[in-house]
Formats: structure tokens, C-alpha cells, sequence
């Protein structure tokens, strides 16, 4: 009987196994994805974004006066170098050379007060990364200017407008 009963549960096992097998597995329940995606909170930039624009239109204004004040003060050089002015227009030449500068400065400072307002807000720090390229333009501009280069501190002036632009564009 022992040995009936170990072939009947031998022949049990070898035939119910491949049933066990066919089975199909419970799938386990996962957690439903959810259908729309986490959305980070927009930054509130406004006053930033404001404050950059009011930058940029004053540095295309300036700008579009430096061309122009540019070119009476390359004629004056060409002429200063061709013959010996008088002092009077040396000094007007010299006066005007000075009032760019300043102009060029003040547009840095503002420029360096935008800075300040973007480096308060820790979600704008790049922007204010950024920011110093702008920086970098403009005080090449003045070191331009310094050396009577005018042409080139225009386009220096033009690359700083390109630059804040896109800040700007960032900060939006």
C-alpha cells in the first residue's frame, strides 16, 4: 500500500504541475498614474520683468543718441588729428566725450541696481548670472569710448540690448 500511495502522489505532482504553470499570475494593483503633470508654480516676476524692460528702452534710447553724438565726435577727432584746433573746441570735444561716459555710466548703474533686485529673488538666479554679460558689455563700452573707438563702443552698446533682451526673455 505504502508503494500504491508514493505512485499516486508522485504521478499527483508530476501531472497537476504543468496546470500550475498555465495558471495565469495575479497582476498586482499599482497605483494609477496620475493624468495630468506636476506643474511647478510661474515665478511672479513682474516687478523684475518691469524693471528689465525699463533697462532695455532706456539703453536702445541711449543708443539711438550715442549714433549720433558718435559721429560729430569721430568728425571732431579726424579733425583734431588733421590740424590743430583751437581750445575751445578741444575742450567742446572733450565736454561731449565726458557726457557720453556719464550716459554710458548711468546706464550702468541701472543696469547694476537691476542686478541687485534679481539677486534678492533666489528663483532668478540665472537671469542674474545672465545679467553680468550684460554688465561686461557696457563697461567695455566705456573703455571704448575712453580710447575714442566709437564705432566699436556702439556695437558693444548693441550686443548689451541683445543680451538684456534676453534676460528678459528668461525672466518672462
Amino acid at each position: 500500500m505504502s508503494r500504491s500511495l508514493i505512485f499516486a502522489t508522485t504521478c499527483l505532482l508530476v501531472f497537476s504541475a504543468p496546470t500550475f504553470a498555465l495558471q495565469k499570475k495575479r497582476p498586482i494593483p499599482r497605483k494609477p498614474k496620475s493624468a495630468l503633470p506636476v506643474v511647478q508654480p510661474k515665478v511672479d516676476a513682474r516687478i523684475e520683468a518691469t524693471q528689465t524692460t525699463d533697462t532695455l528702452k532706456a539703453l536702445t534710447k541711449f543708443i539711438y543718441l550715442y549714433g549720433k553724438i558718435a559721429n560729430g565726435l569721430e568728425v571732431a577727432e579726424d579733425q583734431s588729428k588733421r590740424t590743430r584746433p583751437s581750445a575751445s573746441v578741444m575742450e567742446k570735444n572733450a565736454e561731449n566725450k565726458n557726457g557720453v561716459l556719464k550716459g554710458i555710466n548711468g546706464l550702468k548703474e541701472q543696469v547694476d541696481k537691476l542686478g541687485q533686485t534679481l539677486q534678492a529673488n533666489p528663483k532668478l538666479q540665472v537671469q542674474y548670472v545672465n545679467l553680468a554679460g550684460v554688465t561686461q558689455k557696457i563697461v567695455e563700452a566705456m573703455q571704448l569710448v575712453g580710447s575714442s573707438h566709437f564705432d566699436d563702443a556702439g556695437r558693444s552698446l548693441v550686443v548689451a540690448a541683445e543680451r538684456l533682451a534676453d534676460v528678459l526673455l528668461q525672466i518672462r
